[in-house]
């Protein structure tokens, strides 16, 4: 099977579907975002120099918050991200005191 007919394949399946469309919402609202923040310079040029640093912090947050997520994602076993069954789980065995 090459690969078009893979990524279609995966397409029908809701849970797929739901994971490719579920953030749109969130992506549109942050290219609406970066567009206000694009023409607010060119009306109110004093604005820039606030609106960099602005875009530096929420920058470094955003990544902060992708590196936790990132974390928490690669502990998530969804069989919509793989063909073959989850692994299995490490037990942890803690001694009783």
């Amino acid at each position: 099977m090459n690969e078009l007919q893979q990524i279609l394949q995966h397409l029908r399946q809701p849970e797929y579907v739901h994971v490719l469309l579920n953030p749109l919402p969130v992506y549109m609202t942050a290219g609406g975002l970066l567009a206000l923040a694009l023409a607010l310079p060119w009306k109110f040029p004093k604005s820039a120099t606030p609106l960099a640093a602005a875009t530096l912090v929420f920058a470094a947050i955003a990544l902060g918050i992708g590196g936790w997520i990132s974390h928490a994602g690669g502990q998530v076993r969804h069989s919509e991200f793989r063909g073959e069954p989850p692994p299995q789980r490490e037990e942890h065995h803690e001694p009783h005191h």
